[in-house]
């Protein structure tokens, strides 16, 4: 009589082990691209929160003469300096329909990430007093003297009336940049940079590096060694988006603050 062997509806050791494998192998392949999805998806919402930031500016010089709001503040992030209520935040602030327009997906990882602490809920969070476009709240008695913006706006920006200059030297390299920041709409056309992420050095102090890909703030002044940004987008004046790769960007402007790299 023949001896029939029974297996039961389980798997061997050697069949899971082999499916843990295969699970792991696809895993290692799809992590990477889902990611890289995720960010490409995220610079996207980027780069239309930009294109809004631009309407929104372009919506001011619409009922003031084709002028952009004097942008006079410490940096061109900052939209209110030393209380002064003739801030960019005061004339802007109307016309900004969602403020999530104001920050960036990528800059919110940083925050968390980061030390130094930057724009992460619409609110400046390390204790310092500083606030976001969404800090002022008259009827809870908030009105912070310094409110920062996620994002560099250069249109018609002065450090307090001094205007950046664009023929200078760094590390030994002499800068002549042509294409400057735009005061009024006719000036702001498809090369002329409107709004960026920080990328700055502050010679003998440190270095930003807020784009996407950075790691805020570094003690040391060279772009070229400390700077973690993989691209830096930058609205221009006709509404387009340019992402620039880290090894394009250039100095490109200087002022009180240090000198700014797209």
């Amino acid at each position: 009589m023949k001896r029939l062997s029974r297996r039961g509806n389980g798997f061997t050791l050697i069949e899971l082990l082999v499916v843990i494998a295969i699970i792991a192998m696809l895993m290692a392949v799809l992590i990477p691209v889902l990611h890289k999805a995720r960010t490409n998806a995220r610079r996207v919402y980027c780069g239309n929160n930009i294109k809004n930031q631009i309407l929104y500016q372009k919506m001011y010089a619409t009922e003031n003469d084709g002028k952009f709001h004097p942008h006079d503040d410490h940096s061109p992030e900052y939209v209110r300096s030393n209380g002064n209520h003739n801030s960019l935040y005061d004339a802007m602030v109307r016309y900004i329909e969602d403020l999530d327009a104001l920050l960036c997906p990528i800059q919110r990882d940083l925050a968390r990430k980061s030390n130094q602490g930057y724009m992460r809920d619409l609110e400046w969070y390390v204790a310092s007093g500083y606030g976001g476009w969404d800090s002022v709240k008259p009827e809870e008695g908030q009105d912070p003297a310094n409110i920062l913006s996620g994002y560099l706006w250069f249109a018609n920006y002065t450090y307090f009336g001094q205007e950046p200059d664009y023929v200078f030297s760094i590390s030994g390299e002499e800068v002549n940049n042509t294409i400057h920041w735009p005061k009024n709409d006719m000036q702001a056309t498809s090369r002329t940079p409107m709004v960026a992420h920080r990328i700055s050095n502050a010679p003998g102090a440190h270095f930003w590096d807020l784009s996407h890909g950075g790691d805020a703030l570094r003690m040391s002044t060279e772009f070229e060694v400390f700077s973690r940004s993989t691209d830096n987008p930058t609205g221009n004046g006709d509404g387009s988006v340019k992402y620039t790769m880290r090894t394009a960007m250039k100095a490109r402007a200087k002022i009180p603050p240090g000198v700014y790299y797209y």
